[in-house]
């Protein structure tokens, strides 16, 4: 019988059935399950979703994760237990969003069979003749990076259970069979679904986080004797100002983090609270088209890198697709010896493929002689203030190691003089000024990265991922709603 995450769970509740398999951590408690439990009801949950899905045919799973507790996360397991299509989403997102997800299965004639919501089922729709759901799939939304997600066709992450260990990248970031993890990423996007799904196949404990909360999650550390973590550079840096940063752990885990740029001085308070080697850091995306990955102790030989491919060539390339020398900007390509062809679903996507199998994603970045990579913004993100080119993460690194600046995004407002001009927004974290960050800016950033206006908020728009939602802030910026955004003045 070919391995699956249906045969590898009835197999940990013969071995392992009396230990924890998950734990659902919230203000009320945790809430866990054995290896036992969570065979017998997802078993049975499998088994009536498969029931309702044959009443239904062609059917499409959807778990819709609002609440994190254990009930989601049992159905979600249950879905994945299944062969048929399942569609995974946050329950958070605005109703619009959630809706035009929901339509672009839709009309591939796919009935939508709810595993959180059983009277979500629907009637069977029509197709339109487009695009069809191959058997198996995950469909996972991406685009949190510009504000416009999109489905992706994942066939990787159910297919864990079947693959090598040297084409698991979890598994070379300090992982052991056996281990407690937790994953801050939420379970709808791949940087938290694909650590639980190998926890499963590996017979690890993990920890569900229902709320991401900066102080607790020390508290988990400790109190259960966690050895691994998964974080995004927005997690890292909550924790590391809140009140119980890493290096009052304590147990030092091995960390995972991804999504997007983190600031050196949070990546390196990390290598000094856990130790350089057990911190990992991994450029990929939901597309699949492949990854890097870099040690602490390898981005401190070499500041800024985001590593070296994983089973994955890396190439850069000028506009037209021609590859450039080392130390060259342009274009990052990847190609994946272990990518299981990922696509986006019912909507063109922003990825490129060439025609020799390299994807990019318009990422851009140089390599060293060496191979390591080290990006710079995507061109969307980049500000163009009287023809200068202008990396919004940049100045937001600059600002950001100030003291009293928790958090901070830039943006662009326009102007008839220069065209763009640079907005920086910033999250207090004490007794800030305008003028004291613009004193300190003055003696960091170049002329055309001084931003125009210094706005102040209680928080930045951020997806549940951590990324920043810089088209929310795009927007908050330039069509502000009262109460929302205060501004301190502008240049």
């Amino acid at each position: 019988m070919s391995a699956s995450i249906d045969t590898v769970l009835r197999d940990h509740a013969d071995r392992i059935g009396d230990t924890t398999a998950i734990a659902c951590c919230g203000r009320s408690g945790v809430d866990a399950v054995s290896w036992s439990e969570l065979e017998s009801r997802t078993g049975a949950m499998a088994a009536q979703l498969h029931d309702r899905a044959v009443d239904r045919a062609p059917a499409c799973l959807v778990v819709s994760l609002r609440r994190n507790d254990l009930a989601e996360v049992l159905a979600l397991v249950a879905c994945l237990r299944t062969d048929l299509p399942t569609l995974v989403l946050s329950g958070r997102q605005l109703a619009p969003m959630h809706e035009a997800l929901l339509d672009q299965v839709r009309r591939t004639g796919h009935t939508l069979v709810s595993a959180t919501e059983p009277e979500g089922d629907e009637r069977r729709a029509a197709p339109d003749g487009g695009a069809t759901l191959p058997p198996g799939c995950l469909l996972l939304a991406s685009g949190g990076s510009t504000g416009n997600p999109k489905l992706v066709v994942d066939r990787g992450i159910r297919a864990t259970p079947r693959k090598p260990a040297q084409l698991r990248p979890m598994l070379h970031t300090g992982w052991r069979g056996g281990q407690r993890q937790l994953a801050a990423s939420p379970l709808y996007h791949a940087a938290g679904l694909t650590p639980l799904v190998e926890g499963l196949v590996c017979g690890n404990t993990s920890y569900v986080p229902q709320v991401f909360d900066p102080a607790g999650l020390g508290e988990l550390v400790d109190e259960h004797d966690l050895h691994w973590l998964q974080m995004t550079p927005f997690h890292m840096g909550a924790v590391l100002a809140g009140a119980n940063p890493p290096s009052r752990w304590r147990r030092a885990p091995n960390l995972v983090h991804m999504a997007e740029y983190c600031p050196a001085a949070v990546k390196q308070a990390y290598h000094d609270a856990l130790g350089a080697t057990s911190v990992h850091e991994m450029y990929t995306a939901s597309e699949g088209i492949g990854m890097t990955m870099a040690r602490g102790d390898e981005w401190e030989a070499r500041p800024g890198t985001v590593g070296r491919g994983f089973l994955t060539v890396v190439r850069i390339a000028d506009r037209d697709g021609v590859p450039l020398g080392p130390q060259q900007t342009g274009e990052v390509y990847l190609r994946s010896a272990a990518r299981t062809g990922a696509t986006y679903f019912g909507a063109t996507g922003r990825l490129r493929v060439m025609p020799d199998g390299f994807a990019t994603l318009g990422d851009l970045g140089r390599l060293d002689e060496d191979g390591y990579l080290f990006l710079r913004a995507r061109q969307v993100e980049t500000i163009s203030v009287a023809g200068v080119t202008v990396d919004p993460s940049d100045v937001e690194t600059e600002l950001r190691a100030h003291p009293l600046v928790a958090d901070i995004g830039v943006c662009a407002t326009s102007s008839r003089e220069l065209g763009e001009r640079v907005v920086a927004v910033v999250v207090p974290a004490g007794d800030v000024t305008e003028a004291e960050l613009r004193r300190w800016a003055r003696t960091r950033l170049t002329a055309a990265q001084l931003p125009a206006r210094i706005l102040f908020t209680d928080a930045l728009p951020r997806w549940d991922t951590g990324k920043l939602d810089r088209a929310a802030l795009f927007r908050s910026v330039n069509t502000p709603s009262p109460g929302k955004v205060m501004s301190c003045g502008s240049t």
